[in-house]
């Protein structure tokens, strides 16, 4: 469905325990990390990673463009 809409950019959801950014064609897809624990990604068995809490800081540009980076709590205790 998002491929007959070339005016969208980039896609961005959370909840799935695993930081995501790539493009299919011109579309950037950006999945944002949990604030909790990670999922281990590409593990054929349901596993947590070692990578600590995150969250995606978002940059909308006035020509379309994305800028985006993931951040992690490094250092966090929970």
């Amino acid at each position: 469905m998002i491929a007959r809409h070339p005016q969208v950019r980039g896609v961005a959801w959370g909840h799935a325990h695993q930081s995501l950014d790539v493009y299919r064609g011109a579309t950037r897809w950006m999945c944002t990390p949990s604030t909790c624990v990670q999922f281990r990604p590409r593990d054929p068995y349901f596993a947590t990673d070692d990578r600590p809490p995150g969250y995606r800081v978002l940059d909308l540009h006035d020509d379309g463009g994305i800028a985006s980076e993931v951040v992690w709590l490094e250092g966090y205790a929970g």
